[in-house]
This record gives structure tokens, sequence and C-alpha cells, in this order.
């Protein structure tokens, strides 16, 4: 089984996915605009700001769009604290599962 990662560009919240036989698409997973954003700070334990201004989001799906969940990537301009806050330590991922932009009911 083999995976492939969509982009997200947080600011906007739109998801790309691009095949290697096909031009790109927009793709959904449950998250737009600003509550997309509040819901990866809520998560990340960081502020909107910063989620608009470092993070990219990568969702982890097999090649038939099942989501495995999702990688929380940040800048290399990340400074540190915010990092740490949001779960990465040292580095510059974190992975969220894929129920992380569901509606609580």
């Amino acid at each position: 089984m083999t995976g492939s990662g969509n982009l997200v560009s947080v600011g906007v919240l739109q998801m790309t996915g691009m095949g290697p036989d096909q031009g790109a698409t927009t793709m959904s997973h449950g998250f737009e605009g600003d509550e997309g954003n509040e819901t990866l700070a809520r998560e990340l334990s960081i502020s909107v700001d910063q989620v608009e201004q470092y993070v990219t989001l990568e969702a982890n799906e097999s090649d038939d769009g099942l989501l495995y969940g999702y990688t929380v990537r940040f800048e290399d301009s990340t400074p540190l604290d915010i990092r740490q806050a949001a779960g990465a330590g040292d580095g510059f991922t974190v992975d969220l599962g894929p129920n992380v932009f569901d509606e609580e009911e």
C-alpha cells in the first residue's frame, strides 16, 4: 500500500491534490476557513496567528483517497518555543489523527 501527501496552505485552507497523471484538484477533508485554523490552533496549543504564519498541513492518504491523518509542518523560521508548545519538540512536524477536523455532536 502506498500513500501520498497533499499539502495545504493553512492561511487559505485549500487542499490541493496532484496525482502523477492529473492536474491540480481541490479536495476537502472537513476543514475550511477560520474554523480550520481555530481547530489547528486549539489542537496544537498555539494561536491562530501562529498557525497562519508558520504552519503547512499535509494530508496523509492512500492513493484511493483514504485519509490516514495529517502532518503539521512548521516553517524553518518557526521559533523553538512555538514548536515545543505544539508538541514538535526540537523538530518541525507534528502528526494529527484523521478526525481532528470532525465536528463534535
